[in-house]
């Protein structure tokens, strides 16, 4: 059962985070494992029932993000790490540790729905689990190693990894009710996943290691195979050509393989009128090309196979024409004839989605460069490439459904070329045009650190940007939503002047780096409200003590008075409550001694600076 962590029930304590200023905030202590419902911008703890791995991951909400603090004050941001709305959190925890959770939300959310599952280890064999738990798998060697379910009737499972880089991959068969996927582990990574069911029903799953016997090379051609159903193998090509794998007898076999860890292609019953239940499939490769394979029977029972390879036709892409009559082994398959050897090639179509997918713009923000494109119809996914200046080959850092994508891992200073592969529904690609690229100068997004009240106006400063020849700087108007550009700087501090008499008015500030391009910026800033330094305006000695006046300011709720002598450094004498209460008397003073006063408008976390000085020696 769902439980309501209730604002009634909250101690209200004040709880800091990096994200926002420290806010007061509801708390609430969860010792177990469920779900929950929790307020914005509230805080829970957690104390971990014992030592393992724990998953905390939204649901059902819009665009929720989790920070957590650790007990040696660490803290992690949690979001959106699933290119989608929701985050997901995996945690390892001792028992009885405990850990501050703050949740925020980008949208408007009042609530953010979560639930806090502990994580189980799994091993290659077979499971089976209720729909959302969640298991942890640790490879023992470099290998690939399959996750597939095996479940019967209406049931429809999916499942969703965490990658030891932090991306996720989804297995889930769009057109079936089974998963099957694959996925390269090296010895000692860890990677975490969810098994699901969109009916909620239980998962059978399991896990395969390929642990292959059979060589990379592949097999001997020509030779007869014999290998239990299920096998797993990676065959590599040695020669340039047409391979050809086919089943020998009349078993119900199966076979598939997978190019380029991307897409899978599968034959299975090449002959229903004559019942030959076995498999052809035919792919050319190039000399040193990789698929990995999978073979099985409906039985389980061996499958027999062999393979060999049909030389290439010299003509090759030249003198093609359409071979009508030829049969297709899988869809998207296209068979054709040179007109010149008579020569029979069956290949996979280059989609006509369009000559090429041109990348529209790649631009900086705060969290690295943002690479967007032109959406192509037919394309149900899109590969991302990136090229560092001076570098030849150009690297594809991301496969994904959406048009834009965010490289986290660009380097400051550093020029990066990128383009992009639309992919339809066959695993077909468009034609690839290293020309039509975008380019762009990485320059890290400045840390703003600190804004404050100078006697000329706003004083905001920041960190360096390694490599940045100067910086822009924005203000925003409380009450704007746009920002404007008052001003350029080789500095690392900047002071807004324009402001220096406008006080009461809050003002938000931002920094863009600038080195042969610009920088993205921090939406959120750093804000103050304008409060002008105090003007002295007497100081006089009585019997009562030193009456020192300065005039009022307008936007201030209060005032710092201090005093110091000439051997003494400032002391904040008093708090003097009231935007025109501009009196106060020092009854401290002692007969004798000069002091000097000053003092400071106040507005909560908003100060000024130092008021001019005006000084008095005690006469009684």
């Amino acid at each position: 059962m769902k439980k309501i962590i209730s604002l009634s029930l909250a101690i209200i304590i004040l709880f800091s985070v990096a994200l926002c200023t420290p806010v007061i905030a509801s708390v609430t202590y969860i010792d177990a494992v469920g779900e929950y419902t929790c307020e914005t911008e509230s805080v829970f703890v957690f104390k971990a029932p014992e030592t393992g791995w724990y998953a905390i991951g939204s649901y059902n909400n819009i665009d929720p993000v989790l920070e957590v603090e650790f007990k040696d004050a660490a803290t992690e941001v949690f979001d959106n790490l699933k290119n989608s709305a929701e985050f997901s959190a995996y945690l390892f925890l001792e028992e009885g540790e405990q850990i501050n959770c703050k949740f925020d939300t980008y949208a408007e959310d009042e609530v953010v729905n979560f639930s806090i599952k502990k994580v189980e280890e799994a091993i290659t064999t077979d499971y089976t689990a209720e729909s959302g738990s969640v298991f942890y798998f640790t490879a023992d060697h470099d290998d690939y190693y399959q996750f597939s379910s095996s479940n019967s009737g209406e049931c429809d499972p999916y499942l969703v990894l965490q990658l030891p880089d932090g991306s996720y991959e989804a297995f889930d068969d769009e057109n079936g009710y089974d998963f099957l996927g694959e996925l390269y582990i090296k010895k000692g990574e860890t990677v975490f996943f969810s098994v699901n069911d969109y009916g909620a029903a239980d998962v059978n799953f399991k896990i395969d290691c390929d642990c292959s016997e059979y060589p990379l090379t592949g097999f001997a051609t020509g030779v007869e195979y014999h290998v239990p159903s299920g096998t797993q193998f990676t065959f590599k090509a040695v020669l340039e050509g047409l391979y050809v794998f086919e089943s020998i007898g009349d078993k119900d076999t199966y076979f598939e393989y997978t190019r380029n860890k991307m897409f899978t292609y599968s034959f299975d019953d090449t002959d229903y009128e004559n019942n030959k239940l076995g498999f052809s499939a035919t792919v050319y490769l190039t000399p040193g090309e990789e698929i990995r394979c999978f073979v099985s029977e409906s039985n389980g029972e061996d499958v027999a196979f062999t393979y060999h390879r049909l030389s290439v036709c010299k003509h090759k892409a030249k003198k093609w024409v359409d071979y009508k009559s030829a049969t297709a082994f899988d869809s998207g398959v296209k068979t054709q004839v040179c007109k010149e050897c008579s020569y029979i090639f069956n290949y996979k179509a280059v989609p006509q989605l369009t000559p090429e997918t041109p990348v529209a713009r790649a631009v900086n923000t705060l969290g690295g460069v943002s690479v967007s494109w032109n959406k192509i119809d037919g394309a149900v996914k899109y590969a991302v490439y990136r090229r560092a200046s001076g570098e030849k080959n150009w690297t594809r850092i991301k496969t994904t459904t959406s048009s834009t994508f965010l490289d986290k891992t660009a380097k400051n200073n550093t020029t990066y070329y990128y383009s992009a592969r639309a992919f339809n529904v066959t695993g077909d690609y468009s034609v690839y045009d290293s020309v039509k690229t975008a380019k762009i100068k990485c320059v890290s997004t400045p840390e703003l650190t600190k804004i404050s009240n100078a006697t000329t106006g706003i004083r905001v400063e920041w960190a360096k940007v390694t490599g940045a020849t100067g910086y822009r700087v924005y203000r925003r108007e409380d009450g704007v939503e746009y920002w404007t550009c008052i001003g350029t700087t080789k500095s690392l501090k900047y002071t807004d002047t324009s402001v220096k008499s406008k006080n009461g008015t809050v003002y938000t500030y931002t920094i863009r780096a600038v080195n042969g391009g610009d920088s993205g910026f921090d939406a959120e800033g750093l804000y103050t409200k304008r409060l002008s330094d105090p003007v002295m305006k007497s100081a006089v000695s009585g019997k009562t003590g030193v009456t020192v006046k300065w005039g009022a300011v307008n936007g201030a709720q209060s005032y710092y008075v201090y005093r110091k002598t000439a051997n003494s450094s400032w002391v904040r004498l008093a708090t003097v409550k009231g935007v025109n209460n501009v009196t106060f008397v020092d009854k401290t003073a002692k007969k004798g001694v000069t002091y000097t006063y000053t003092a400071k408008a106040v507005d909560g976390k908003n100060i000024s600076a130092y008021s001019s000085t005006i000084s008095c020696k005690d006469k009684y």
